[in-house]
């Protein structure tokens, strides 16, 4: 049977080169799709006619309609079928991600001037090859699996050049913020924030499909692989992600994991607790989580019922909804911290939790000028800070 998939994926991929070389047309979509997809199925036993297949279209960045490949490519940056190629050679499927998904601006300063919010990204438009947005619409859940820290720093790479494009677009101009966000004593470091950001591991703001998609596969993958992993290792990795992000995008998603397993990383949540912006956009995403289950229902039952092709995506966004840490935010966990005691955790610990979050809010405090002189944002900011202290 092994040997029957490899000589039909390698019998298809001849053929398809042919087509490729010869500048020759398919007749029938289906024709092709079979074609490509036969590719697929075996192309983990054709790693060496795959891998040289993958080098010529890097080498060429042939990322274009009208290129040689293009669809293969496209199906093994689009389809669960291409996982074989995924496992097979992630280092090369990264590099491909980055050719075909990212679009440089060509000249500094320029811009594409249009109504598409994947412009405004730096992306390449890729228009509905991830609707619905879910961690399985990319490979990037699949390739955390089998190269994760490959592929943690390729998400970095990706979301800091998306999102440094995205803050210096006409589109962003007025919602966009850039904030000093604290590392440890005495180190700040800069990050880019608005709730377009913030809210796209969730999908409740209006983003791109592609990074929606990106930052919910990140999310899953630590809240599965996570969930009994020793705190040290869990909480460096966290703080490794909001070290090295210039987008608010990532800490967002920290947050999320944070708020998930509390009792495994309050190292984690006391450097979050130190950048005040975070928790007001926090709990701007927990509002807008409280009605999102309901919408992802009636899109996915709307407009003639569910689409069978969609349904494996529509299903996770509508289950993730009911993880219990959504209905919590960074101001309710650090009321938490100080009442709560799990039974992993020392009366001890608690009493230290107190004297570090005691401490953070009295900085807080005597950074708020007189009551006299108080704006609105700083009222608001006194009641957040008199709930949690």
């Amino acid at each position: 049977m092994g040997e029957t998939t490899r000589l039909s994926s390698l019998i298809a991929l001849k053929y398809y080169q042919w087509t490729v070389d010869e500048d020759v047309y398919l007749s029938g979509r289906d024709n092709e799709k079979n074609i490509l997809h036969t590719i697929l199925h075996g192309a983990a036993m054709i790693k060496p006619e795959m891998e040289e297949v993958l080098v010529k279209v890097l080498k060429n960045r042939w990322n274009e309609h009208g290129t040689p490949y293009f669809d293969l490519m496209t199906l093994i940056l689009t389809d669960l079928d291409s996982y074989p190629v995924w496992a097979s050679l992630p280092e090369y499927v990264l590099q491909l991600a980055d050719l075909f998904w990212y679009r440089p601006l060509k000249e500094t300063g320029e811009r594409y001037h249009s109504m598409d919010i994947e412009d405004e990204f730096g992306l390449f438009r890729s228009h509905h090859d991830y609707y619905p947005e879910s961690p399985y619409q990319t490979p990037i859940y699949w390739l955390l699996q089998s190269q994760f820290k490959k592929t943690i720093d390729f998400i970095l790479d990706f979301t800091n050049k998306t999102t440094i494009c995205f803050a210096h677009s006409h589109f962003a101009k007025n919602e966009i913020e850039e904030v000093d966000v604290f590392i440890e004593e005495g180190k700040f470091i800069k990050q880019y924030i608005c709730n377009r950001l913030w809210c796209s591991y969730r999908g409740t703001q209006v983003s791109t499909y592609l990074l929606s998609s990106i930052h919910m596969a990140l999310e899953k993958f630590f809240l599965e692989n996570f969930k009994n992993a020793d705190s040290k290792v869990l909480e460096s990795w966290l703080l490794f992600l909001l070290r090295n992000t210039k987008s608010a995008s990532i800490s967002a998603v920290v947050t999320s994991i944070v708020l998930a397993f509390p009792e495994k990383t309050f190292n984690v949540a006391k450097v979050l607790f130190q950048t005040k912006d975070f928790f007001r956009f926090d709990m701007n995403r927990m509002v807008l989580d409280r009605t999102h289950k309901s919408s992802l229902i009636s899109l996915r039952d709307g407009f003639g019922g569910t689409d069978y092709r969609n349904s494996l995506h529509e299903e996770d966004r509508i289950k993730a909804c009911d993880d219990v840490h959504r209905n919590t935010y960074l101001e309710n966990l650090a009321l938490h911290y100080q009442i709560f005691r799990s039974e992993n955790v020392t009366e001890k610990d608690v009493i230290e939790r107190q004297q570090v979050l005691w401490g953070i809010f009295d900085k807080y405090y005597n950074q708020l000028p007189d009551e006299a002189q108080e704006t609105e944002a700083d009222k608001t900011w006194r009641l957040c800070l008199a709930r949690m202290d």
